[in-house]
């Protein structure tokens, strides 16, 4: 469990992976939640923001590990027919879906 205090935005523009997102930062203790299909500048600004759990480009959570703010990346095993489809929470649990923490760094060469 993450031991800093502040909002989590959760996002996935599926509705299973934000449910399953919902139910995994609910048993991490997170709180408060924020579950989102996008995540716009507006959120990113928002103070008070903790970390960031979902689907995110590299490059953003990058821009977001530089400002303190925890990414926590959604890694669901698919085979190649599987990807593509809408999965519920629970197919995705039945499919090892969990959350890894990555710290990322921008370096510009």
């Amino acid at each position: 469990m993450s031991g800093t205090k502040g909002a989590t935005l959760l996002v996935s523009r599926h509705a299973g992976g934000r449910a399953w997102l919902l139910k995994e930062a609910a048993r991490r203790g997170w709180w408060p939640l924020h579950p989102l299909a996008h995540l716009g500048p507006e959120m990113l600004s928002r103070p008070g923001v903790a970390r960031v759990a979902g689907v995110l480009p590299i490059g953003l959570a990058a821009d977001l590990a530089a400002r303190g703010i925890e990414t926590w990346h959604l890694d669901l095993p698919l085979d190649s027919a599987s990807r593509g489809m809408e999965l519920s929470a629970s197919q995705m649990d039945e499919r090892g879906a969990r959350l890894r923490r990555f710290i990322i760094r921008k370096r510009e060469d």
